[in-house]
């Protein structure tokens, strides 16, 4: 039982903890009435992703037998994935009010943005196509939602990395926010691991192990460039 309330624990605070990092760049965007400092590659990234994210875990969520496809989806995982996609949009409305100053969306970033939507397209328009000849298909085109997101979660932070070694800076860019991320994707492995000791045999969710793993990855490299590389800020 200890066990149990540890796995719930640890999941609402990887939620909180994962979704406080969104707050980080809106709250330093508005007080510095600019988005100069955050990439925009990494932004329209986010919506796509987490755009994908919610479609899979609403199906993970409340689809009947979709636990063997997605892997288990509780409702932590639900809830961030709503609230991650309303705060990044929201951020997409402060690109719309405030100076962007040199910071433009790149060509690969809209060509990688259009490719990734069109795969979707084209992936439900063909899963769509088979059921009507096949009414128990042995795959299931919004599972690969999933692997796309954590796809797109891989690619996005490069932008930012590279925006930052091209300042020589990290201003503009919330260090609230990479803490968050990187606590969040920790207490999100460790709910996976307590939910295992806890005796849960359903398949594990191999799309929310990988995103944490990645994460965290980046968010140590963004860590080394703020309070190492890129110490002294203007």
């Amino acid at each position: 039982h200890v066990v149990d309330v540890m796995v719930d624990v640890t999941g609402w605070v990887y939620f909180v903890a994962w979704s406080l990092s969104f707050y980080g760049q809106l709250g330093l965007n508005f007080r510095l009435k600019s988005v100069e400092g955050m990439n925009l590659d990494f932004l329209i990234l986010n919506f796509t992703g987490f755009s994908f994210l919610s479609i899979y875990s609403t199906y993970g969520y409340f689809s009947p037998g979709a636990v063997e496809i997605t892997g288990l989806v509780l409702l932590n995982d639900l809830m961030f994935a709503y609230h991650a996609l309303l705060i990044t949009i929201l951020t997409g409305l402060q690109v719309l009010i405030y100076p962007r100053g040199p910071n433009r969306v790149s060509s690969i970033s809209l060509a990688y943005f259009a490719s990734m939507w069109l795969s979707v397209a084209v992936l439900l328009s063909l899963e769509y196509w088979i059921r009507a000849w096949t009414p128990e298909p042995r795959w299931d085109a919004v599972s690969v939602l999933g692997y796309l997101k954590v796809s797109i979660t891989v690619v996005k932070y490069i932008p930012q990395v590279y925006w930052n070694y091209k300042r020589q800076s990290t201003a503009g860019w919330s260090i609230f926010n990479i803490l968050m991320d990187f606590a969040g994707g920790f207490f999100s492995f460790l709910q996976l691991v307590l939910s295992r000791l806890a005796g849960d045999q359903s398949p594990t969710n191999v799309v929310k192990v990988l995103l944490g793993v990645f994460a965290m990855l980046f968010d140590v490299l963004f860590m080394v460039q703020h309070f190492v590389l890129y110490r002294k800020q203007p």
